[in-house]
């Protein structure tokens, strides 16, 4: 049994997911996800749940024991394999059946090469979500919470400027869509410091779960990304709903404060990106 440990919010979890998909259907290993992260103190800003639960994936989900977890992932196991920077830990070589595996695996290569298997999956889970929005709509990711309010984060993640999502807009037409939709975790320092930059036809989506938002912003004919696996997702979903449309998606460059090979790794061809 090969287990992939589960951190973070929706966004992370997923790419976890097709890691663990990755191993399953290259290496031919069982493979198990861990939920224990999600048993004790997470240390992180904002608390997560564990969302995985509500797919259908055929890899099953266990939280296993603090008397287990403390020695798996710590330096005393030979058998754990740990994402250190732009590691590619997945394609070393090194994945065996009794691996234990931690990282965050974000990579656009892993989704799109399971198309067939995983976008289905979290397909069927999207159209559960209330309809907010439509394909005459724009959707815009503005991420803020830790990325604005805590130094450290800010430092690695960096803040995206109300001048980019505005140079975005203008290069995906403001005339052409009936609203501008606005996905925020920050409606206030939204309010204060970007809704200036934006015409006058947007509308704050209304604050629901990860998964409604992915699917609301998957929902609309454009997206234009913030540096999160958010809105990665709702716009790797956006051209996955089986309705034949093929939206527009703008995506940050650098991804990350400074220059890295997630400007590379995590973009998707089809997607145009825009300096921040």
């Amino acid at each position: 049994m090969t287990v992939i440990r589960l951190v973070g919010g929706l966004g992370n979890q997923l790419f976890q997911l097709a890691g663990a998909l990755t191993v399953r259907e290259q290496e031919g290993f069982k493979v198990t996800l861990d939920a224990s992260w999600f048993n004790g103190d997470q240390g992180v800003d904002t608390p997560r749940v564990l969302e995985m639960a509500e797919l259908s994936t055929g890899v099953p989900i266990r939280h296993f024991p603090k008397s287990i977890t403390k020695l798996a992932y710590s330096r005393h196991n030979p058998r754990l394999l740990k994402e250190s920077g732009d590691d590619d830990v997945l394609m070393s070589g090194a994945v065996s059946r009794r691996s234990w595996l931690q990282g965050y695996f974000q990579f656009a290569k892993y989704p799109m090469a399971l198309d067939n298997i995983l976008a289905p999956m979290i397909r069927r889970r999207l159209l559960m979500a209330p309809r907010i929005a439509s394909r005459n709509d724009l959707a815009v990711h503005v991420r803020l919470g830790d990325y604005y309010h805590n130094p450290r984060t800010r430092e690695h993640h960096g803040v995206l400027t109300p001048e980019y999502f505005a140079r975005c807009i203008e290069l995906m037409g403001t005339d052409r869509w009936s609203r501008i939709v606005v996905f925020t975790d920050s409606e206030d320092v939204f309010r204060a410091e970007f809704a200036h930059a934006f015409p006058k036809n947007w509308v704050l989506a209304p604050s629901r779960n990860a998964w409604d938002t992915i699917g609301a912003m998957a929902s609309c004919g454009g997206v234009i990304m913030s540096n999160s696996s958010l809105s990665w997702w709702g716009s790797f979903m956006s051209a996955r709903l089986g309705d034949g449309y093929l939206p527009r998606t703008i995506a940050p460059r650098p991804w990350f404060r400074n220059h890295s090979s997630a400007d590379s790794r995590l973009l998707v061809p089809s997607w145009d990106v825009v300096d921040r």
